[in-house]
């Protein structure tokens, strides 16, 4: 989890790109270790990282997907995290269009693990492109 925690604070310092870089590195090691809440943590990281770059339905749709998977696996949130998640989907909620915040949450919940997991990876590879 340290790259995971090293992702957050170099977002904080908005070095977004390396905190990007970090998390996917994060992601892989969770998931090669088969640590479902290690992948849960991430990939809430990687959620609330694209909602403090003003992506915030791809953010949304996350949170929503991991959300289920987290009560699926009674894995809640660490409380330490809990601030974080609920800043980024506020600012979330206040950017997006109430319609379109719903679509992406309602979208996110139909999502697979697998989904939730292979969207991540898609978009963060299209961020470095974009860089």
């Amino acid at each position: 989890m340290v790259l995971n925690n090293l992702a957050t604070i170099l977002a904080r310092k908005h070095e977004y790109m390396a905190a990007l870089e970090r998390l996917a590195e994060a992601l892989a090691l969770q998931r090669q270790a088969g640590s479902l809440t290690g992948q849960f943590t991430c990939l809430d990281t990687w959620a609330a990282i694209t909602c403090a770059i003003a992506r915030c339905e791809m953010g949304v749709r996350v949170f929503s997907a991991v959300g289920v998977w987290r009560d699926a696996f009674m894995a809640p949130r660490l409380l330490c995290d809990q601030a974080e998640y609920e800043l980024a989907l506020q600012r979330a909620n206040s950017e997006l269009e109430p319609s379109v915040f719903q679509s992406a949450w309602d979208n996110g919940r139909t999502m697979t693990l697998e989904e939730a997991m292979a969207y991540t990876e898609r978009e963060i590879l299209r961020f470095k492109r974009e860089a």
